[in-house]
Protein backbone atom coordinates (compact mmCIF):
# COMPACT_ATOMS: atom_id res chain seq x y z
CA UNK A 1 0.00 0.00 0.00
CA UNK A 2 1.42 3.55 -0.98
CA UNK A 3 0.95 6.47 1.06
CA UNK A 4 1.35 10.34 0.48
CA UNK A 5 1.93 12.99 2.76
CA UNK A 6 -0.19 15.05 0.47
CA UNK A 7 -3.47 12.65 -0.93
CA UNK A 8 -4.48 9.36 -0.71
CA UNK A 9 -6.86 8.36 -3.56
CA UNK A 10 -9.28 5.34 -2.87
CA UNK A 11 -10.31 3.98 -6.27
CA UNK A 12 -14.22 2.13 -6.15
CA UNK A 13 -14.41 -0.82 -7.58
CA UNK A 14 -14.27 -4.28 -7.11
CA UNK A 15 -10.30 -3.83 -7.63
CA UNK A 16 -9.39 -1.05 -5.50
CA UNK A 17 -5.90 0.71 -5.58
CA UNK A 18 -4.71 3.34 -2.88
CA UNK A 19 -2.05 5.58 -4.68
CA UNK A 20 -2.02 9.39 -5.87
CA UNK A 21 0.21 8.06 -8.05
CA UNK A 22 -0.90 5.35 -9.96
CA UNK A 23 -3.92 8.15 -10.73
CA UNK A 24 -1.56 9.85 -12.83
CA UNK A 25 -0.43 6.50 -14.88
CA UNK A 26 -4.01 5.37 -15.23
CA UNK A 27 -4.92 8.38 -16.80
CA UNK A 28 -2.12 7.99 -19.94
CA UNK A 29 -3.01 4.35 -20.13
CA UNK A 30 -4.02 2.71 -23.32
CA UNK A 31 -8.18 2.51 -23.64
CA UNK A 32 -10.04 0.49 -20.52
CA UNK A 33 -11.22 -2.73 -21.07
CA UNK A 34 -15.13 -2.53 -21.91
CA UNK A 35 -15.32 -5.72 -19.52
CA UNK A 36 -13.13 -4.36 -16.13
CA UNK A 37 -15.01 -3.69 -13.39
CA UNK A 38 -16.39 0.47 -13.50
CA UNK A 39 -14.01 2.09 -10.98
CA UNK A 40 -14.04 5.65 -9.65
CA UNK A 41 -11.33 7.81 -7.44
CA UNK A 42 -11.67 9.46 -3.95
CA UNK A 43 -8.82 11.85 -3.28
CA UNK A 44 -8.33 12.66 0.46
CA UNK A 45 -5.81 13.84 2.98
CA UNK A 46 -5.25 11.83 6.42
CA UNK A 47 -5.56 15.17 8.04
CA UNK A 48 -9.25 14.99 7.23
CA UNK A 49 -9.41 11.75 8.82
CA UNK A 50 -7.90 13.06 12.25
CA UNK A 51 -10.20 16.04 12.10
CA UNK A 52 -13.78 15.59 13.52
CA UNK A 53 -16.35 14.27 11.61
CA UNK A 54 -13.79 13.49 9.51
CA UNK A 55 -14.47 9.60 9.16
CA UNK A 56 -18.12 10.79 8.68
CA UNK A 57 -17.66 12.77 5.91
CA UNK A 58 -15.51 11.11 4.04
CA UNK A 59 -17.88 7.71 4.20
CA UNK A 60 -20.06 9.62 3.04
CA UNK A 61 -18.16 10.59 -0.12
CA UNK A 62 -17.64 7.23 -0.41
CA UNK A 63 -21.49 5.29 -0.12
CA UNK A 64 -22.55 8.37 -2.54
CA UNK A 65 -19.32 7.44 -4.51
CA UNK A 66 -20.26 4.17 -4.86
CA UNK A 67 -24.09 4.57 -5.79
CA UNK A 68 -22.95 6.84 -8.77
CA UNK A 69 -21.03 4.00 -10.02
CA UNK A 70 -23.50 1.12 -9.37
CA UNK A 71 -26.32 3.68 -9.97
CA UNK A 72 -30.12 3.04 -8.39
CA UNK A 73 -32.42 1.46 -10.10
CA UNK A 74 -35.63 0.53 -9.72
CA UNK A 75 -36.96 -1.83 -6.65
CA UNK A 76 -39.46 -3.19 -8.98
CA UNK A 77 -36.70 -4.47 -11.37
CA UNK A 78 -35.46 -7.02 -8.62
CA UNK A 79 -32.96 -8.66 -10.79
CA UNK A 80 -31.10 -5.32 -11.46
CA UNK A 81 -31.59 -3.76 -7.97
CA UNK A 82 -30.12 -6.63 -5.92
CA UNK A 83 -27.19 -6.31 -8.90
CA UNK A 84 -26.45 -2.69 -7.88
CA UNK A 85 -26.81 -3.49 -4.33
CA UNK A 86 -24.17 -6.04 -4.23
CA UNK A 87 -21.90 -3.53 -6.59
CA UNK A 88 -22.39 -1.08 -3.58
CA UNK A 89 -21.73 -3.30 -1.04
CA UNK A 90 -18.79 -4.41 -2.26
CA UNK A 91 -17.58 -1.11 -3.55
CA UNK A 92 -17.89 0.07 0.20
CA UNK A 93 -16.51 -2.52 1.61
CA UNK A 94 -13.61 -2.09 -0.38
CA UNK A 95 -13.17 1.44 -0.31
CA UNK A 96 -13.41 0.58 3.68
CA UNK A 97 -10.87 -2.19 3.32
CA UNK A 98 -7.74 -0.34 1.33
CA UNK A 99 -7.94 2.98 3.08
CA UNK A 100 -7.52 0.98 6.49
CA UNK A 101 -7.99 3.99 8.69
CA UNK A 102 -9.43 2.39 12.21
CA UNK A 103 -11.70 5.41 12.82
CA UNK A 104 -13.02 5.02 9.36
CA UNK A 105 -13.48 0.63 9.74
CA UNK A 106 -15.39 1.06 13.18
CA UNK A 107 -17.76 3.76 11.31
CA UNK A 108 -18.26 0.98 8.80
CA UNK A 109 -19.09 -1.97 10.95
CA UNK A 110 -21.23 0.24 12.81
CA UNK A 111 -23.17 1.14 9.60
CA UNK A 112 -23.36 -2.16 8.14
CA UNK A 113 -24.43 -3.50 11.48
CA UNK A 114 -27.14 -1.12 11.28
CA UNK A 115 -28.08 -2.21 8.36
CA UNK A 116 -28.33 -6.00 8.30
CA UNK A 117 -29.25 -6.53 12.03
Amino acid sequence: MFRSNLKWCAVLGLTLINSGALVAGVAGAAAPDPQAPPTMVLQFSPETLAQPGGAERLYARIQQAAHVMCGTPDVRDLPLYFKAQRCYDTAVDNAVARINESSLTALHRSKSRAVSG
